[in-house]
């Protein structure tokens, strides 16, 4: 599941995604369109805070698809 469905999914917003992360609202914006990838510390922390429902995988394949 990628990012931006899970947050869809959960009705979260980019603001309430960083708040739980811990990261600006312009990163979790760029995470969930693709055009950045986390750092693993924050990607180890998106995984937890989305309860493995979007995986490192999911964030590099999110990644790829937006080029």
């Amino acid at each position: 599941m990628t990012l931006g469905e899970y947050m869809s999914t959960h009705q979260m917003t980019d603001q309430k995604m960083s708040d739980a992360v811990g990261v600006s609202r312009s990163a979790i914006t760029q995470y969930r369109l693709g055009s950045r990838m986390p750092r693993p510390d924050i990607m180890l922390r998106l995984v937890e805070v989305t309860g493995s429902k979007v995986s490192p995988v999911d964030l590099a394949m999110g990644l790829r698809r937006a080029k």
